[in-house]
């Protein structure tokens, strides 16, 4: 099971620990992602809705300050009375493939970082730790990324990664990842994508409100497919950051190996 940091979970603008009394409706607004959860005799009431733009600076929670007029709605039986509720933010279920602004050149013997975005995803838990919904606070597209029997189905950002950190938007329903391109080939390497392994990733929260992973580096060689080092550590740009999360995918060993064979187009 993913492991969670209980200290991170506290006082949290929109996350975390809830108590939802009987015949309130909570709302919150993660992003474009609004959800709104009624306490009930013996099930939650969960309604979803979602908007279009991957930017949305929305993080917020509310009482009763209304219901949906037009979102999809589901009820979760749970046993006795529903009462309390996790909040839980997530990286994204598959891997996501970014692209620089413009197709960009890493010259031979040198490094290049990209600062990359990727959507949250946001779990609703019981106390115990079992998930009742999980939701991405934007949809992205899916691609294909690599050839017909190597590749697979990941994620297609609408963000652009960027060479500078100044240049990357940072809002409450994205998370930021350092990516450090090492080009030992004896040409340069011109890059157009970028494939970001978020389900081997942790998730980190810094001083500001602000989501991180660890750095990763991609090390691009002549007699080996590119190769993938995750730090062990807490993200480089982070301010104080907090691990609030570990990776959906642990261990992965052979398996990383043969899904970071083809991490840049």
């Amino acid at each position: 099971m993913q492991q969670f940091s209980i200290d991170a979970l506290k006082e949290m603008p929109w996350w975390g620990d809830f108590q939802i009394a009987m015949g309130d409706t909570h709302h919150w607004r993660i992003g474009t992602l609004s959800i709104w959860v009624e306490g009930r005799e013996g099930e939650w009431r969960v309604h979803h809705a979602r908007g279009s733009e991957p930017l949305d600076e929305h993080a917020q929670h509310t009482i009763n300050d209304g219901t949906p007029t037009a979102a999809a709605s589901i009820d979760i039986g749970v046993s006795g009375r529903a009462h309390d509720l996790q909040v839980v933010p997530l990286l994204a279920d598959r891997d996501v493939v970014a692209r620089p602004e413009t197709t960009t050149m890493v010259i031979q013997q040198d490094t290049t970082a990209f600062f990359v975005t990727t959507p949250l995803f946001v779990a609703l838990r019981t106390p115990e730790g079992r998930t009742l919904l999980e939701l991405p606070t934007y949809r992205p597209s899916d691609t294909w990324f690599g050839d017909t029997i190597e590749g697979e189905l990941c994620y297609a950002s609408r963000v652009a990664a960027y060479t500078s950190l100044t240049r990357m938007t940072h809002v409450a329903a994205r998370v930021a990842t350092k990516v450090s391109v090492r080009n030992l080939l004896p040409g340069n390497l011109t890059l157009e994508r970028l494939r970001i392994p978020t389900p081997n990733l942790s998730l980190y929260v810094d001083d500001l409100n602000n989501f991180w992973t660890q750095d990763i580096t991609i090390t691009v060689g002549n007699d080996e497919p590119p190769h993938i080092r995750i730090d062990a550590g807490p993200p480089s740009q982070a301010v104080a950051p907090r691990m609030v999360c570990g990776p959906r995918i642990e261990g992965a060993g052979n398996i990383l190996v043969r899904a970071f064979s083809r991490l840049l187009g």
